[in-house]
């Protein structure tokens, strides 16, 4: 091997590791892009869940709330006939 071709082979392999880091840095780049977006889905997910619960919970907060009055009132009419 001649001297030009083994520069020529040593800056090819420099080409060719540069080609690689740069792909590296270039996924690298915009991974944290893709995880913000992840995370941000997530917790949309979350939000849109915990939303539905507390509907929920209203609604049966609702319904113990006119049960309360319902038995106290049903307690309240027995104790004045008595």
């Amino acid at each position: 091997m001649s001297y030009e071709s083994s520069k020529r082979y040593e800056m090819y392999n420099r080409y060719i590791c540069f080609l690689r880091s740069f792909k590296k840095l270039h996924t690298l780049r915009f991974l944290p892009f893709q995880d913000v977006d992840r995370k941000n889905q997530q917790t949309a997910e979350i939000l849109k869940r915990q939303g539905t619960q507390l509907v929920e919970l209203e609604n049966l907060y609702k319904q113990e709330q006119v049960l309360r009055k319902r038995y106290y009132n049903t307690i309240e009419g027995k104790l004045e006939l008595v």
